[in-house]
Parts: C-alpha cells; structure tokens; sequence
C-alpha cells in the first residue's frame, strides 16, 4: 500500500495562538467530502464531527463548539487559517489520487448552525435537506 506523506504550512496568524486562540484545524473527527475543483484549484471539504449528540457540521456553517469558525479544508495553494495547506502542489495531486482511489462515496445529512454568537446557536440547529457526500474519515491530532 502506497502512503502518501505531505509537507504542510503554519498557519497564518499564529500569533493568535499567543492569546489562546487555535489557528490549526482542531483535534478531532472529519468526514472528507468529495473533491472540488474550480478554475485552477481544488480542495475537499472537511465535515467536522459534533461534540454532542450525533452527526457533522456543514461546511459552510459556523461551529459553535469551535468559537463559531468554520470552512475547514483541506487544499494546496494559499494558506489560510484552520485549514490543512498542502505546500507542493504535486504533493497534493498525489495525496487527492489516494484519497479517491482508496475511498467509496456515501451519502451523509449534516447540520447547520442558525447564527452562532457566543458559542452557542441562537437560533437552534437543523438539518440541511439535502445530504453531503463523503469520500472517508480524517482524524486530526
């Protein structure tokens, strides 16, 4: 089996860290989703698990249990905060070849947080109608 080994960056802003703020994508449990690819990039979307009860959070919602921050990636190119930034985009390309030829495509319902303020969701959770697709798991250390 070929295992796939990529040099990362350090997060921008890691000056924050100083202050207690984590910059890196959190410790925890993600699905990643299915490549996507615009223009000239491409990246996988990271569906972080919840911290209490069951399922993942949406891409594009704030995490409450995260100080809502959200948008998590993984991806090569510019590097940007609680994102995993691949530095050689060759690298990269090889990493998204392993990850699709080793994985299997299942379908996933994933939550979104109604405004987030204060780590909590003001206006409750639900369920986005329309399920994500994932291709496997991640775990980040």
């Amino acid at each position: 089996m070929l295992i796939v080994t990529c040099a990362t960056e350090v997060p921008p802003n890691a000056d924050l860290e100083k202050e207690g703020l984590d910059v890196k994508l959190p410790r925890g449990w993600y699905r990643i989703g299915v490549q996507t690819i615009r223009n000239d990039h491409s990246w996988f979307h990271l569906y972080r698990r919840r911290a209490t009860g069951t399922g993942y959070w949406d891409f594009y919602t704030n995490i409450p249990e995260r100080n809502c921050i959200g948008g998590f990636g993984l991806h090569a190119g510019k590097n940007m905060a609680a994102t995993v930034t691949v530095k050689d985009p060759n690298c990269f390309s090889k990493l998204a070849d392993q990850i699709e030829k080793k994985s299997t495509i299942e379908k996933f319902d994933v939550h979104q947080c109604r405004n987030c303020i204060f780590h909590s969701c003001w206006l409750g959770t639900r369920i986005l109608p329309a399920a994500r697709q994932y291709t496997t798991n991640l775990r980040s250390y």
